[in-house]
Formats: C-alpha cells, sequence, structure tokens
C-alpha cells in the first residue's frame, strides 16, 4: 500500500506540472515565474520524496531526513495558507482550476495522509530542522527579484504583481505589513515542523532485530 500510494502521489503531480508547464509555454508566461512558486517548489520536492519512498520505501539517513521533513512541512504550509488566505480569492477556470485544486488541496492532503496512516514511515531528529534554510532562501530570492527584477504574477482583482502572493506584495501592504507576514508564515513552518519532528523521533531510532528482552536480575 505504501508502494502504490506514493507512486501514485508522484505521478500525480508530474502529470500537473506537465500540464501546467505546458500551459505556460502556450501562453507565454514565464517558466521562470511558474517555478519560482513556492506551491510548485513544494509539490516538486513532494513528487520526488514520494517517488522515492514509492521505490523503496524504508529509507532512512540524514540527508533523507531533511529532504522529507522540507516536502511535508512545505506542502502542509502550502494547503493551510492556501486555504486560509489565498484560495477564497483566486477564481479559475478550465484546466487551471483543476491544477490549482491538485496543487494545492489534493496533494497536501495525500502527502500529510500517507506520512501519518502509512508504514513505514520516515522519523526525524530537531536537526532535520536545517531544512528550514530553503523557504529562508525562497524569500530572500522572491523579495530581491521582486524589487530588482521583472516577475510578473497573476494577482487579486484582476492585476499583476512581482511577488507571487499577495501578502508578500509590498508596492500594496508596504514593508513592515510583509515582515510580519513573512515571520508569521515561517513561525508556522518551524511549529509544524516541530510537530513533525516530534511525532516521528522515535521512528528513526533503529530497533536492533532479535533482541531479547532483559530477564529478572540474578538472585543472590
Amino acid at each position: 500500500m505504501t508502494r502504490l500510494w506514493h507512486g501514485a502521489l508522484a505521478v500525480l503531480v508530474l502529470g500537473a506540472l506537465l500540464g501546467q508547464t505546458e500551459g505556460v509555454i502556450r501562453t507565454g508566461t514565464g517558466l521562470v515565474d511558474l517555478f519560482s512558486y513556492f506551491t510548485i517548489q513544494s509539490n516538486i520536492l513532494v513528487m520526488v520524496t514520494a517517488a522515492l519512498i514509492a521505490v523503496r520505501p524504508d529509507r532512512h539517513g540524514r540527508a533523507w531526513g531533511i529532504l522529507r521533513l522540507a516536502a511535508l512541512v512545505g506542502i502542509t504550509v502550502t494547503g493551510v495558507v492556501y486555504a486560509v488566505a489565498i484560495g477564497p480569492y483566486v477564481s479559475l477556470a478550465g484546466a487551471a482550476w483543476w491544477y490549482d485544486k491538485i496543487f494545492h488541496y489534493v496533494v497536501p492532503g495525500m502527502a500529510v495522509l500517507g506520512h501519518v496512516a502509512l508504514r513505514p514511515r520516515t522519523g526525524f531528529e530537531r536537526r532535520d530542522l536545517v531544512f528550514i534554510a530553503w523557504p529562508i532562501i525562497w524569500l530572500a530570492y522572491t523579495m530581491v527579484r521582486g524589487a530588482q527584477g521583472s516577475p510578473s504574477f497573476a494577482a487579486p482583482q484582476d492585476r499583476l504583481s512581482r511577488y507571487p502572493y499577495d501578502f508578500l506584495d509590498v508596492d500594496v501592504h508596504g514593508a513592515a505589513s510583509v515582515a510580519v507576514a513573512a515571520v508569521v508564515v515561517t513561525v508556522l513552518m518551524l511549529a509544524v515542523a516541530s510537530v513533525y519532528v516530534r511525532a516521528g523521533r522515535r521512528d528513526r531510532r533503529p530497533v536492533s532485530a532479535g533482541r531479547a528482552a532483559p530477564g529478572p536480575p540474578p538472585v543472590p
């Protein structure tokens, strides 16, 4: 079941990514902008880790723990933030509507459910929290590119923005508000990561096969 679930998840993300990429190429919008979305990067991490689990479910190691935690936290926060702060203001139709639902609802749900319900499950250690370097680098890249480059992202009220998400739009909300929003999302990511780490630390500790339970102490 673990192989089937994660294999299906990887194929689903790949199909949606290919479809979305084809749409971007056809309409002439920027591929760089597409892959600059945190949503897309999170889905790519889920696709890679799900494919690796489908090939070998009992993966372990420090690099794997960091990669898997990044995928889980990224896609969890993607789903939560989109459902609460972004999704209600997005209006799409046709294929774009389906891709939106896959990236923001189906994939987050399948990724979290697969991790929680299926075994073997990746366990984590506190050191895996170094994954937070990825969203911090992404944020720095996004803000610098928005300020110095010429990206073009769809924004509420049928306008275009230099930033992929409205809560990061300095032109609309100002630097102070964006800074607060960035801190809130970062704290949310660390909180979600801490839940995954605390829940899964025991899964990372190897158990010696065939180890007998200790017997009663010798009688003097």
